[in-house]
């Protein structure tokens, strides 16, 4: 494929900020249209891309109807994401869609089944952080021993401004849950990533802080065992009161990691040293979000130029939504939740709606 590719960016709420950047870095690609239900916000978004006069459109279906739209980013609310890369792909457009891929194991399940397309990605911008690269490979190089266990900490500040800048926002239904499904679904893949697939999970959920205002947990707490013996241990919080670097402690043999945000440390004893500083982020984003999704995209257009399927595929991120889903369920049982029981091949229970400790 030599010729421009044309992209259309569906949804161009908060994390259409990334993706727009990104894409104006672009010489190979050209986003031609802006597509929000809200037309006056998606206005703004091509005024901000600046790149030719992109269309405006309000109807994504009008918008995967265009025979000149080769490739579209699905970055609506999150109860969308299935039904829009079905169609998507049914239209013959390829897809890179922002976490998370579904908000019911069912949906996530037939993606993962029927949907290993090698025109569809998922964003998970974090994987290519140097950082992360750098710890992955360590981990399984086994310079530091076996890997042990990991804990991980996800600590945000997303307070009643932030929930009421969207009707879809709080809500089991749309946004499919709070701290797990939103925050932490990145941190949860970065376990997976380190530690490989899970065995089983037990967690709960509970409403504190932004009880009064939302439907979703703002807290969690989840104990994981993974195929390999170790133990994983997260929490999760919206009710902090800043944006906290998301942090994984990782217990090697012969010391630990942390990766804390962009950065990675090695201690060993009582040495502790930083092996890669955190770079300032300078493509827009929050600073939590890091400067990845330049790389995931430029990655995403190298394979689709190359017509080779993107690696983050649906079964890739199929384990993490799996796992925050299984949270729930699992705070709703009060029992674990066997991967081999949920996996793509089960059958589960999606009643989430009901924080456990409901306060």
């Amino acid at each position: 494929m030599e010729e421009e590719v044309r992209v259309a960016l569906i949804g161009c709420g908060g994390i259409c900020g990334p993706h727009l950047r990104a894409m104006k870095k672009r010489q190979e690609e050209r986003v031609t249209v802006f597509c929000d239900v809200d037309e006056e916000r998606a206005r703004r978004r091509s005024q901000e891309y600046g790149v030719g006069i992109p269309d405006i459109m309000t109807d994504y279906r009008k918008v995967l109807e265009r025979p000149d739209i080769d490739a579209v980013h699905i970055l609506t609310p999150h109860f969308l994401h299935p039904q829009m890369i079905r169609e998507a792909l049914a239209a013959g457009k390829y897809v890179l869609c922002e976490k998370p891929m579904a908000v019911t194991k069912a949906d996530a399940r037939i993606l993962a089944e029927t949907e290993a397309d090698a025109r569809l990605g998922f964003v998970f911008q974090n994987r290519y952080n140097p950082a992360t690269r750098e710890c992955v490979r360590m981990v399984r190089s086994g310079e530091m021993g076996k890997i042990l266990g990991l804990k991980a900490d996800v600590c945000w500040k997303r307070d009643k401004n932030y929930y009421s800048d969207g009707d879809w926002r709080g809500t089991w239904e749309m946004e499919g849950g709070g701290s797990l499904i939103n925050q932490a679904v990145h941190t949860i893949d970065l376990m997976y990533c380190l530690c490989g697939p899970f065995s089983r999970v037990k967690g709960s959920i509970s409403r504190e802080l932004n009880a009064d205002f939302i439907e979703v947990e703002d807290n969690s707490h989840a104990v994981f065992q993974f195929k390999n013996g170790c133990t994983g241990l997260l929490h999760t919080s919206n009710n902090n009161v800043e944006d906290y670097p998301p942090t994984i402690v990782i217990t090697m043999e012969k010391g630990r990691l942390e990766l804390r945000g962009n950065s990675l440390w090695r201690t060993t004893g009582d040495d502790v040293e930083i092996l890669i500083k955190a770079a300032p982020v300078t493509n827009g984003a929050k600073a939590v979000y890091g400067n990845s999704h330049e790389a995931l995209i430029a990655d995403f257009y190298g394979c689709m130029r190359e017509q080779k399927p993107f690696w983050l595929n649906a079964r890739e991120a199929y384990p993490s939504i799996w796992a925050v889903l299984s949270i729930y369920e699992s705070s709703l049982s009060g029992r674990w939740v066997n991967y081999h029981e949920t996996g793509i091949k089960g059958c589960e229970n999606d009643d989430r709606r009901t924080c456990k400790r409901d306060r």
